[in-house]
């Protein structure tokens, strides 16, 4: 089996005594791997695997000394020092399933939990607050390019991306990236779709998992009534050409209350559906009253709702695409506790996107959905008014650096936008 990047970092949480918990929208592996820590943690332990999605009786419970029972059923005792693992697939459709864990998670040292549930928002609230300090959460995302690559098996391909900075060959493979970072954008984002080989097969899926994902997981919170709207607010997202999120024209536009959208969009951020991006603003007062900029968490869905699969140069919104794809690859890569946020200004300087490091530095980038062979004056003009010596330029083919009065320039390819926070690492 193919291993998601993110096992690694899972890995460094087998034996400690925090509750593991994997979130993530459908199809992107979290059971895969819950199956996955299971068979390289029960060679010498002993465990119980439980799904909720498949297993009816879990949903009654109604208490820890019913799941003790459960697991005492299944060889667990309670004075051994070896650990014994509870995983637990959809573990959200367990009522009070918060309530149950933490009791047993304070009574017994060796219990070590893993847990999966399919969206944050059908997690309760209570879960979160009440395993505060108890809990390890991570997200696991859709395909990043690399991954996408390592699941294509093009492996000089992804030899040649892992040491992008050293690879003195670059432009001999510059059209094998071009023509495999559009086939990415424009389907592949799913492990499992990428894996099958027939082309009709992998749309007719992939059409089968947004739709899923629509019926089952937001539409779940609504009722027939808001279920059109909501069906009305996709598509209207998909067909604004532009990632300003004007909330008042699509009210009015949509017939929608302030508070409904508000509460259609939330939904659609704890399904993993979108993401909003804040303005950048060194008065953050200021900065909470400005328009916020909304992204798809993959450009399929995006193209799926338009019914356009256009290759990339003929389509009219090609640099939505590309920008998509550039926040998506920023959002997985980046540290923990780097912000993306944007900038936008009374005098009408832009800049796409504008991460900020957990230390106050700040990295703009600007994102060409072309090949672009000088330096833009809103980069220079942003790095002056805030003393900034680096610069991102992201575009089609470019890859080179340049400096301009006291910044230094790094054009970089849109396909390895992944490796951004890397290089400047090294």
């Amino acid at each position: 089996m193919i291993e998601r990047k993110i096992l690694k970092k899972i890995k460094n949480y087998y034996f400690t005594k925090e509750i593991v918990v994997l979130v993530g929208s459908r199809q992107v592996w979290k059971s895969t791997i819950l199956h996955k820590i299971e068979k390289e943690l029960v060679k010498n332990n002993y465990w119980i695997f439980l799904d909720a999605d498949f297993d009816s009786e879990l949903l009654l419970l109604e208490n820890s000394k019913e799941l003790l029972d459960l697991l005492e059923l299944n060889w667990f005792q309670k004075n051994k020092k070896e650990k014994f693992f509870v995983f637990i697939d959809e573990f959200q459709k367990i009522k009070n399933i918060w309530t149950i864990i933490k009791w047993l998670y304070d009574r017994f040292e060796n219990l070590k939990f893993f847990l999966s549930g399919s969206s944050s928002i059908l997690i309760n609230k209570a879960f979160w607050d009440s395993m505060m300090w108890r809990k390890v959460v991570f997200y696991i995302e859709k395909l990043d390019f690399e991954e996408f690559l390592l699941f294509k098996k093009e492996e000089k391909l992804l030899k040649i991306y892992k040491n992008i900075k050293f690879a003195q060959n670059f432009s001999l493979y510059k059209d094998s990236f071009e023509k495999l970072i559009e086939e990415f954008i424009t389907f592949w984002w799913y492990p499992q779709v990428v894996l099958w080989k027939n082309s009709d097969y992998k749309i007719k899926k992939l059409d089968e998992i947004v739709s899923s994902y629509i019926k089952k997981d937001i539409l779940y919170f609504f009722n027939a009534e808001h279920s059109s709207n909501i069906i009305k607010l996709l598509k209207y997202l998909t067909q604004i050409n532009t990632n300003l999120l004007k909330k008042n024209a699509i009210s009015n536009d949509l017939g929608i209350s302030d508070y409904n959208l508000w509460k259609y969009l939330s939904v659609l951020i704890e399904t993993f559906f979108v993401n909003l991006v804040e303005p950048f603003y060194t008065n953050k007062i200021k900065s909470i009253s400005k328009t916020q900029e909304l992204f798809f968490s993959d450009t399929w869905t995006y193209n799926s709702i338009l019914k356009n699969f256009w290759e990339l140069d003929l389509r009219i919104d090609k640099w939505i695409l590309i920008e998509n794809f550039v926040y998506n690859e920023l959002h997985k890569t980046k540290d923990i506790l780097d912000e993306i946020l944007f900038y936008r200004d009374k005098n009408l300087l832009e800049v796409d996107f504008v991460i900020k490091s957990w230390e106050n530095n700040l990295l703009p980038i600007e994102v060409k959905s072309w090949n672009f062979k000088k330096i833009p004056a809103n980069l220079v003009n942003f790095s002056k008014k805030y003393w900034i010596k680096k610069a991102v330029l992201i575009n089609k083919g470019e890859f080179k650096q340049e400096k301009k009065w006291d910044l230094e320039v790094y054009f970089i390819p849109y396909f390895l936008t992944g490796k951004i926070f890397e290089y400047f690492k090294n």
